[in-house]
């Protein structure tokens, strides 16, 4: 067996199959997210506010949830918390 068929059996190509579909529908996910924050008046600097939220969940040892309408909602609440106002 060479070193391709060690690597690459009809399991692992299955596996990095599924993995490129998630990574795809994650991004299309966040960027149809991203879309709809635009359209209600978000600005650039939200989105990097976002970004940042987001990899700190990926990278942190903490459980977070999956869904990015539950980061929109705590990123709308730290921002109230900072400015004392309407998150938006």
């Amino acid at each position: 067996m060479d070193l391709y068929q060690e690597f690459f059996t009809p399991a692992a190509l299955k596996a990095m199959e599924m993995e490129e579909q998630g990574y795809r529908r994650g991004a299309c996910q966040g960027l149809a997210l991203a879309a709809r924050l635009v359209r209600a008046g978000v600005r650039a600097d939200g989105l990097d506010e976002l970004t940042n939220l987001s990899l700190c969940w990926r990278y942190d040892d903490e459980s977070h949830p999956a869904y990015l309408d539950e980061l929109t909602q705590t990123w709308r609440a730290e921002k109230r918390n900072r400015t004392g106002g309407a998150g938006g």
